[in-house]
C-alpha cells in the first residue's frame, strides 16, 4: 500500500486488487463491450454508463465490488476517519488509440465523495495524472487501485499504443462519520 501525500488535501492511495477477479472483470467488458457508448463528456473514451448507473451492481461483478470496498476500508482506516456510505456510481471506460480524458473532478453539490480507478489493462503510455498543486504522475498497471478524495483534479493522457486501455471508476458517497463504538 502506497500514500502519496500532501499536505494541503487528503492521500492518494495505491494498491493492488486480485488478479483474478480483475481478469473476470475484464472477460465482463468484453462480453459486454459492443454495448459500451461514446462519454457524453469532453473527452473521448467509451463509457458503460449507457448500461447502467452503477455497473458494480452486476452480480457477476461482486468480487471486484467486495474488492474495492476492502481497499476503501483500508484507505479509510489508513486515513484516520472512517466514512459510513456506499459505491453510488461506477462505469468501465474504454480508451482506444488517442482516446483521452480530459482534466476534472467528481464533486457532487450534495455529497462527498471517496473515488477510485481500477486498471484492467497494462497502459504504461497512457497515464493517470493527478494535479494537487503538482503533478502526480500514476503508472496503469493490471489490478491496480488508486483511491482519491473527489477533489482532486486528474485527466487520462491520450493513448499512443494500438491496444486499448480498460478501466473501471467509481464513487463512494460519504454518509456520515463514523464515531465508533458508544461507551457506556
Amino acid at each position: 500500500m502506497t500514500f502519496i501525500q500532501r499536505p494541503e488535501v487528503n492521500n492518494i492511495y495505491t494498491n493492488f486488487l486480485d488478479k483474478e477477479v480483475c481478469n473476470d472483470a475484464l472477460k465482463y467488458v468484453e462480453e459486454v463491450q459492443d454495448k459500451i457508448t461514446m462519454s457524453p463528456y469532453n473527452c473521448k473514451c467509451l463509457t458503460s454508463d449507457s448500461l447502467s448507473h452503477n455497473i458494480l451492481n452486476d452480480i457477476k461483478l461482486q468480487g471486484l465490488h467486495f474488492n474495492i470496498l476492502a481497499h476503501i476500508q483500508n484507505y479509510m482506516t489508513s486515513s484516520g476517519v472512517y466514512y459510513e456510505g456506499f459505491i453510488e456510481k461506477s462505469w468501465f471506460n474504454i480508451y482506444y488509440k488517442e482516446f483521452f480524458q480530459e482534466y476534472h473532478v467528481h464533486m457532487d453539490p450534495v455529497f462527498r465523495a471517496i473515488c477510485g480507478i481500477v486498471y484492467l489493462t497494462d497502459s504504461p503510455e497512457s497515464i493517470t495524472q493527478f494535479y494537487m498543486h503538482d503533478s502526480i504522475i500514476v503508472q496503469p498497471e493490471f489490478g491496480k487501485i488508486v483511491l482519491f478524495p473527489d477533489t482532486v483534479e486528474h485527466r487520462v493522457s491520450a493513448n499512443e499504443n494500438d491496444k486499448k486501455r480498460i478501466t473501471l471508476a467509481f464513487n463512494y458517497q460519504k454518509c456520515k462519520v463514523w464515531k465508533g463504538i458508544y461507551n457506556d
